[in-house]
């Protein structure tokens, strides 16, 4: 027997009464606001706080090694601008302080290399006037009060290294002179810090003579010889000074002169084209070693190797001699031998 299911809808016509319309809106409501509760609160304009930032191209120093003699040598410096931009202050009006790692006294700080140190100051004048306004006071800070700041402020102290020091170079230490400098910002909105480095490479130098800057010297030596032949070896020695960087061992070469022969150096008669005297120049007092060491020499020897001491200048001795058994007519004998002094 088959069974049919029927059925039966039944559709109101006219409008939803209120007691069945007004739960229903009120549930509504409260679904919409627990869902807006949930979602995140707009944010908020806020004023950025005051900041400061402080930068520089601070600070690298070359050095000539020696720095005892000639001021305007010892005082090289390096770029030193600083510039301190600053955003959201509510008063411009700051003091900014300098202040070395190491300072030794009021106006003098230290690089150092391991135990070698350079000491220097940061000046406020030109730098080749030994430094007459120093930036350091007691105890050891350069300071700039009551300047303004906004938007960017800019200023600029001159490194130098003071006349009489002597920078260690060689091993682990050459180039490795460092300070460190801590530049601070304070004003009513806060206090901003910030370190520099500052280095100084030392460059190995060296010149002729005791006194840097100066014409080159001539040295001589002078053979007391009489006309006639030669009976005997005549003995001369001279002495020549050379200054170097502290640390470094240096050669000091000698040409082969203006009339060189195979093995020997020729003075030539000043009146007389053509006439010649042999003579040779040595390192020692026994005249065993011939002093030369130049390129492309046919006279032959070899440079002098020294290391250098302290920076100070050196007195090293030439030897001289002319053989036996060579003619002279009374008159000047004349030789000119260039020397070099070279680091390796």
């Amino acid at each position: 027997m088959e069974r049919e299911t029927m059925m039966c809808y039944c559709r109101r016509k006219g409008p939803v009464p209120a007691r069945v319309l007004l739960p229903a809106l009120w549930l509504a409501c409260m679904v919409v606001l627990a869902a807006a509760a949930l979602l995140p609160a707009p944010a908020r304009a806020q004023t950025p706080p005051p900041y400061c930032d402080i930068r520089s191209n601070f600070i690298s120093l070359t050095v000539d090694g020696i720095m005892s003699t000639t001021p305007n040598k010892a005082n090289l410096t390096g770029n030193s601008l600083f510039t301190v931009t600053c955003s959201n202050l509510t008063t411009p009006a700051a003091t900014i302080t300098v202040q070395p790692t190491n300072p030794v006294s009021g106006t003098v700080g230290e690089l150092k290399s391991g135990s070698n140190v350079l000491h220097y100051q940061l000046c406020q004048n030109s730098p080749y006037d030994n430094c007459t306004t120093t930036a350091f006071t007691a105890p050891g800070f350069a300071t700039l009060q009551n300047i303004t700041l906004a938007p960017d402020y800019e200023f600029s102290f001159i490194p130098v290294i003071p006349v009489g020091e002597t920078a260690i170079l060689g091993g682990a230490y050459q180039g490795a002179y460092q300070d460190r400098l801590t530049v601070t910002v304070s004003s009513d909105d806060g206090v901003w810090t910030q370190q520099i480095l500052l280095t100084a490479t030392a460059a190995s130098v060296c010149h002729f003579g005791s006194t840097e800057g100066t014409a080159t010297p001539t040295y001589k030596l002078h053979f007391p010889l009489a006309s006639g032949t030669t009976t005997a070896l005549t003995d001369a020695y001279t002495t020549i000074e050379v200054t170097c960087s502290a640390g470094v061992t240096y050669d000091v070469t000698a040409d082969d002169g203006l009339h060189p022969v195979s093995g020997s150096r020729q003075m030539k008669k000043v009146d007389a084209p053509g006439t010649y005297l042999n003579y040779q120049l040595y390192q020692d007092a026994g005249r065993t070693t011939v002093w030369g060491g130049w390129p492309n020499s046919i006279v032959g020897g070899t440079a002098i190797s020294k290391p250098s001491v302290a920076g100070t200048t050196e007195t090293i001795q030439i030897f001289g001699r002319v053989p036996a058994g060579q003619a002279l007519t009374a008159g000047s004998y004349r030789d000119i031998v260039t020397l070099e002094v070279r680091v390796p």
